[in-house]
């Protein structure tokens, strides 16, 4: 009886999470399409009441979920269950701004809460509103993915300029102590050679394995 309870409280867990990510989803584009295109004061009347409904839908369907975590805790599920189901956070039920405000600044690091990346959320992808809030949130990943994958190009180009300027700089110093005539110049000079080798040789070992020397 305990296994056939657990299944149950599973199931509910799972389908208070599939009916949360269809509220919250509904909502984004709800304040995208209605709120933000609103042209009069009935419009946006109508357009608050239908995000009111949406909150509300979103904040019962968590109760309905914590409700079964928490049953599911009581009947000693095992970790792997109940690490796969968390706390969900009123943070986690904010509105997804991929949908929202697509120019917003600072998207580099957003990510959406955990519900939306469990396994099987694919389910969801019946309904014509997720259909739309998964695309735009898989065209901003996507986007962000190439972003982040072409810093990370640049950094390591970096890292080899960094490098190869420090032993320009050597190189030059070197040659201005060669043909110095004058002992303090030359004594200046050599120093400066010492100092750009030593920032080189440092280079080297902070970023190896990291460098990556551009096509030329």
């Amino acid at each position: 009886l305990v296994e056939e309870e657990l299944q149950l409280r599973q199931g509910q867990a799972n389908d208070s999470l599939a009916r949360l990510r269809a509220a919250l989803g509904n909502l984004a584009i709800i304040y995208r399409q209605n709120l933000q295109s609103a042209n009069s004061v009935w419009s946006e009347t109508r357009a608050q009441k239908a995000i009111a409904d949406a909150r509300k839908k979103a904040f019962r369907h968590t109760h309905s979920y914590h409700r079964a975590q928490k049953a599911m805790e009581y009947l000693g599920a095992p970790k792997d269950i109940l690490d796969s189901y968390k706390d969900i956070s009123s943070t986690d039920l904010s509105t997804n701004k991929d949908v929202t405000e697509e120019n917003q600044f600072g998207q580099g690091t957003d990510s959406l809460p955990w519900f939306w990346r469990m396994e099987g959320v694919g389910g969801d992808s019946a309904n014509a509103w997720m259909d739309e809030f998964y695309r735009i949130n898989w065209l901003k990943v996507r986007a962000r993915y190439h972003q982040w994958s072409e810093e990370l190009t640049l950094v390591r180009h970096e890292m080899y300029w960094i490098r190869k300027w420090f032993e320009g700089q050597e190189e030059e110093w070197n040659r201005r102590a060669s043909q110095s005539q004058e002992a303090g110049y030359k004594v200046y000079a050599e120093r400066k050679v010492i100092l750009y080798h030593s920032y080189a040789e440092d280079a080297v070992m902070r970023f190896q394995g990291k460098m990556s020397q551009p096509a030329s």
